[in-house]
């Protein structure tokens, strides 16, 4: 142990992570009380009762009485809320645990915690922004085999998990702020346009790139990343949601492409910068970063070689489904 502790002081044998820091765009509110899950449960379109010891973090949406998804949001249960369980052998309930930690735009969390206001008069629940106190890290890219167990056992983290949407988003933690000092590893920071990027490249939109009151969960991939449950039972906005899977044809969605030549910053598309295939418009511009992008195409053109946008002075860029995802 004393090996341990000295060679740890020193740069060229401690271990790193690659880690973005999200918390400039990112808040978290706290919902707290004995029936805060059962609010959530009847508002969010992912099931609760899927977090277990294994699954600590799951993705969702909120939506309105239209179905069209208001907010995006990853859910966080704490680590100590299973250990509490696993010492006194509780078998382990979801819809009985009585904290959660909600990811948000920072810029929106009034807006979801009025949200949550409003269908939580008859359960009593405490919500709190505690953006100030705890931050979001997302460790998307790791040196020397280090292992996400060795940034679990810390007093530091309140929570830590796989990203729910897909494994090349790596692992999801929420630690207090000011702590990665007290860390066993060395954070290596990057910026969260490099976090970007790698969603882009692999379809996954986030944040004001889902239009609030807009979307619709099946047309923006929230059932292919994990974040619609169809066995729950109701929910807000659930029959529509429940109508467009069993009943309706989906006939656009989210695809990530590659843009060529890749965005310069002097020369971006306009948000929502119309696609189309010759000179027939099939889908929208969302977002991209150099040669990476988010957009959504109709199904019947998604595979067309002929798929262009037309950004400012004139510029032509040509458009292409990613193979990465």
């Amino acid at each position: 142990m004393i090996f341990a502790t000295w060679y740890q002081n020193f740069p060229v044998f401690r271990q790193y992570v690659t880690v973005a820091h999200l918390s400039e765009r990112l808040g978290l509110i706290k919902v707290s009380s004995s029936s805060s899950a059962q609010l959530l449960q009847n508002l969010v379109t992912n099931d609760l009762r899927s977090f277990s010891k294994r699954k600590t973090v799951i993705f969702s949406t909120f939506l309105n009485g239209q179905g069209r998804i208001l907010f995006d949001t990853l859910i966080h249960v704490p680590l100590r809320t299973f250990a509490v369980a696993e010492e006194n052998l509780f078998a382990l309930n979801p819809l009985s645990f009585n904290e959660f930690y909600l990811e948000c735009q920072k810029d929106r969390i009034q807006e979801l915690t009025s949200h949550l206001n409003k269908y939580s008069f008859k359960h009593k629940t405490n919500i709190e922004d505690c953006s100030s106190r705890i931050q979001v890290l997302s460790i998307f890219k790791s040196f020397k085999g280090i292992q996400i167990e060795k940034l679990i056992n810390t007093k530091f983290v309140i929570s830590a998990g796989v990203d729910p949407r897909h494994e090349g988003l790596g692992c999801r933690l929420l630690v207090e702020r000011g702590s990665e000092s007290g860390f066993s590893v060395d954070f290596k920071f990057v910026s969260s346009k490099e976090y970007d990027k790698r969603r882009y490249l692999l379809g996954i939109p986030e944040g004001p790139e889902f239009p609030s009151g807009k979307a619709l969960p099946l047309e923006f991939n929230v059932e292919q990343l994990n974040g619609v449950s169809f066995q729950k039972g109701c929910y807000l906005g659930q029959e529509l949601t429940a109508r467009s899977k069993f009943v309706l044809d989906i006939r656009k969605r989210i695809f990530p492409i590659i843009i060529e030549p890749p965005l310069r910053a002097d020369m971006l598309p306009l948000e929502d910068s119309i696609i189309y295939d010759e000179n027939v418009k099939v889908g929208k511009f969302i977002a991209g970063i150099d040669e990476a992008g988010i957009a959504l195409l109709r199904l019947s053109y998604a595979k067309s070689t002929a798929l262009s946008m037309r950004g400012r002075g004139g510029a032509v860029y040509k458009i292409k489904l990613s193979l990465i995802s």
